[in-house]
């Protein structure tokens, strides 16, 4: 059964406040935008970016964020990173999407646990797993649930770090309790392979089902895996 690790942004700040869902509200901050206001060109540009309320345009929301972004707003430049990252408005560029997380990081826990990715990965940076490990740390610290995750990881496969199944647990349920459900699927994992613990298919079972409960990514192929495997011990 694979570990999952799932890319969620749990620990950004967040640029919209309130109920926006008109087109006036969309004129509105695009006039206000356009005179200048960095706040207005932030909110403009994470509606434009996550949709819903207004047709999605990624690359208007992406134009939209470099303003504030480059007035040391630390969501924009966290956002600009995830981005250039993940090419979406954007030509894909890591090594972009590090310098605005570096940006970023020293006030942003989510910015430094994508930095701490990109570092664990070697994309856009050299790969260092234990600059990883103390941005991770760093992170996790300031309440980033995915990263107290990507610790877990770090800890359950020794990586950066003395392998260590014990703290391996304790940060995926860290994660699991800051929101971070595949976190949950982690720690079915550990269950169901007994790295720590005593094997349990019915622990693994019920963590994978809050998983599920949750919508966690797989959650769902996981709990077949393990139903299989318990019908073959009876």
């Amino acid at each position: 059964m694979t570990i999952v690790v799932t890319i969620v942004g749990l620990c950004l700040s967040g640029a919209v406040s309130g109920p926006l869902n008109s087109g006036r509200a969309l004129r509105d901050y695009t006039e206000l935008a356009e005179a200048g206001s960095r706040s207005a060109q932030k909110t403009l540009a994470f509606l434009l970016l996550e949709g819903g309320a207004v047709p999605p345009d990624q690359a208007a929301g992406a134009r939209w964020l470099e303003g504030p972004a480059k007035a040391g707003d630390r969501d924009s430049q966290a956002a600009l990173g995830d981005l250039f990252r993940e090419g979406r408005g954007v030509d894909a560029d890591a090594l972009t999407a590090a310098q605005w997380y570096r940006l970023a990081a020293e006030k942003s826990p989510y910015a430094s646990w994508r930095l701490g990715q990109l570092y664990e990965s070697g994309e856009g940076v050299a790969e260092d797993s234990e600059e990883a490990v103390r941005l991770f740390q760093r992170a996790a610290d300031q309440g980033c649930a995915g990263a107290a995750n990507s610790l877990g990881n770090a800890y359950l496969a020794g990586i950066g770090v003395v392998e260590d199944y014990g703290k391996a647990q304790q940060y995926y349920r860290r994660a699991a309790a800051g929101g971070y459900a595949d976190a949950l699927l982690n720690l079915a994992g550990m269950y169901f392979h007994g790295l720590g613990v005593r094997r349990s298919y019915r622990e693994a079972r019920a963590l994978a089902e809050a998983a599920a409960r949750e919508h966690a990514r797989d959650a769902a192929a996981i709990l077949r895996e393990i139903d299989k495997r318990m019908a073959e011990a009876k």
